[in-house]
């Protein structure tokens, strides 16, 4: 049976759009955390889901970014998505929007 477990959003570590916003004004396209920190924010994916990323992961004719390993520490780990809300055995199929430029 799922239990809901209440928790708090400094134990999530939710970031307050404030800070989202002044760490982009940092974070310029030459920055190296530049791509990683887009792809967590508008992906909505973890910190260590985002360092496990490879290209193997995307897939550029269908759109999609697929997250099936993290970095935890300093081994990656593959994490399998078993169709449960059990979000520490996931994998997940993002579908990407292609951006316009100006």
């Amino acid at each position: 049976m799922y239990s809901k477990q209440l928790v708090s959003r400094e134990e999530l570590k939710i970031q307050l759009k404030e800070n989202l916003r002044r760490i982009n004004s940092i974070l310029n396209e030459d920055h190296p955390f530049h791509l990683p920190f887009h792809i967590g924010l508008h992906c909505g994916v973890r910190v260590g889901e985002v360092c496990g990323l490879e290209w193997k992961h995307i897939n550029f004719e269908e759109m999609t970014l697929e997250v099936e390993q993290q970095l935890i520490g300093t081994r990656m780990k593959t994490v399998k998505y078993n169709g449960n809300l059990d979000l520490q055995n996931r994998k997940l199929v993002i579908e990407l929007f292609p951006l316009v430029m100006p």
